[in-house]
């Protein structure tokens, strides 16, 4: 598997376990030569960030009970045969006080594959500890140089607090997570959902996670990156067919797939080529909203954009002399003469919550075959007036405030599993849903496109209506709908991220910025090898 591949597929804990199983039984591949290259794969990355950072003095491995902990004992064979003499090997058994290692064994408290790599730890001479808390165990945690996490992998339950073996499960956590050391995650740190990005409390926060095969989607969304930190990608062994095959419903938006959708520009094309955007937005002391909208389509290559609303913004656009204005009386009356011509529609930004609105939507609904966005006001309108389903190739851009409007649940339980929440949404409004926030989302068909870009400069007025007539252009430049929503948002993102690299502070993007800053980041990317 190519690297740029193996960082854009990603796997739900259910697809690995799948994907697992599958190399075992299809392939012949057994789980414990999976293991072997997983902990082989680990260890020399390890070694190179011992290096790298001039680490010296203990290694200190935590494994758990299930074959993640094998995993650790691999990593701990292969350094100890690098020379690496000072290693600490913690095995944390759930039922803590006074069991000893031939009892675990004895009722069959751990995986085989564990207890395999138990006795090859054993004939070199290295000793499983089973610490205890009246012991130095908290003291050689501070002392270590490196802390290894081989806890919980993607098998990981969330567990009641407050059990006694899970009171002390989180006592170790805590421990490693306060030392202040560097912790190197093996697979995903310990506590974290891998599917939905939930960290139950407590969660290693790494600085480092090595990931077996695939990265997993809750790496990148809700308390994800806050735990994984450096994110590295090892290629243990799975057959790519059986990647592909299973592993479909979730992919990361990088830069490469951006690259890839942003329409070309030949030097003897005019401005017919590059599409024809409506923008249907602004009212009264909300007229900002359509020119953010309006110049950040023409800064992502629209050839024509029209700026309609109940009346003529045409006093408002002195700053935007391009712009084609013209009010909206209807789309029958106005179709006689330009709907040919209009290639896809924004729709909602500062149009304001009211009948005229509504009116609005019925019309394009009704009568507009090309692909539209519905945004902000539109979309509320669209909630609450009960307006869905749209049509399959139109695209909804909520926040989680809106989507709680759409689906008539509370945020905090949408937040719990944004995946789900923006899946659901999908089949409420029959198309597209773009998710704001950290991270966005596009959900369409049980299909997700995560966005890796942007930050809380983002946090700010305008920036959606920016967004919209980002992926209004793309849309009136033919790229597929569920495309145009990623590639516009994947470069509204990387404008705010750009704008930290610069040392700006987050608090001070204003919208408008992030249109003047498209022309050199799209020639970044577009440049880019």
């Amino acid at each position: 598997m190519n690297n740029s591949l193996a960082k854009e597929i990603l796997a739900t804990a259910e697809q690995m376990k799948t994907l697992d199983l599958v190399t075992q039984t299809q392939y012949g591949v057994s789980a414990e030569s999976l293991m072997e290259s997983a902990g082989a794969l680990a260890s020399k990355e390890i070694l190179q960030t011992l290096i790298e950072k001039k680490l010296h003095g203990p290694i200190s491995i935590f494994c758990g009970p299930g074959n993640n902990g094998g995993d650790g004992l691999v990593v701990a064979r292969h350094l100890y045969g690098a020379g690496l003499q000072n290693i600490n090997i913690f095995y944390l058994n759930l039922d803590w006080d006074g069991v000893s290692l031939q009892t675990l064994f004895d009722l069959k408290k751990i995986s085989p594959l564990l207890k395999l790599q138990w006795e090859r730890i054993h004939h070199l001479g290295l000793k499983v500890h089973l610490p205890k808390k009246n012991t130095d165990f908290f003291t050689k945690i501070n002392q270590s140089s490196l802390l290894i996490d081989a806890i919980f992998g993607i098998g990981f339950k969330s567990r009641d607090p407050n059990q006694r073996q899970n009171i002390w499960i989180n006592e170790v956590i805590h421990a490693i997570n306060s030392s202040q050391k560097p912790i190197i995650s093996l697979d995903l740190p310990s506590g974290l959902d891998v599917t939905c990005g939930l960290a139950h409390a407590p969660t290693i926060r790494a600085q480092q996670t090595l990931s077996f095969g695939l990265g997993k989607p809750g790496f990148y969304i809700k308390d994800g990156p806050e735990h994984v930190g450096e994110l590295k990608i090892l290629p243990i062994g799975f057959p790519f067919n059986e990647v592909i095959k299973i592993a479909s419903s979730h992919t990361l938006f990088t830069e490469n797939l951006a690259k890839n959708y942003l329409p070309p520009r030949a030097n003897n094309s005019h401005k017919s080529n590059h599409g024809h955007l409506l923008v249907v937005a602004g009212h009264e002391d909300m007229w900002g909203a359509g020119v953010l909208a309006c110049s950040s389509a023409y800064r992502m290559g629209a050839g024509y954009v029209t700026w309609s609303s109940f009346h003529s913004p045409q006093l408002q656009i002195e700053t935007l002399p391009e712009v084609l204005t013209q009010p909206w009386k209807g789309i029958e009356t106005w179709a006689s003469t330009r709907q040919k011509e209009v290639d896809a529609i924004v729709v909602g930004p500062g149009l304001g919550i009211c009948k005229e609105t509504v009116e609005i939507l019925r019309c394009i609904k009704n009568h507009y075959s090309r692909p539209v966005i519905v945004d902000a006001d539109a979309l509320s309108v669209a909630a609450k007036y009960n307006l869905f389903p749209f049509p399959a190739h139109w695209v909804v851009t909520p926040h989680m405030g809106e989507l709680a409007r759409i689906t008539k649940k509370p945020v905090e339980e949408l937040e719990k599993d944004r995946f789900q929440a923006a899946l659901y949404a999908s089949k409420i409004t029959g198309c597209i849903v773009l998710l704001k926030g950290f991270r966005t989302l596009v959900a369409h068909g049980n299909k997700f496109l995560i966005i890796p870009s942007g930050n809380a400069s983002l946090a700010k007025a305008g920036t959606g209506d920016i967004l919209s007539g980002m992926i209004g252009c793309l849309l009136a430049q033919g790229v597929p709908p569920l495309f145009a929503a990623a590639t516009g948002a994947y470069i509204h993102g990387r404008v705010a991220d750009e704008w930290l690299l610069e040392q700006n502070d987050s608090r001070s993007l204003c919208a408008h910025d992030i249109a003047d800053r498209l022309p050199q980041l799209l020639n970044k990317i577009t440049q880019s090898s």
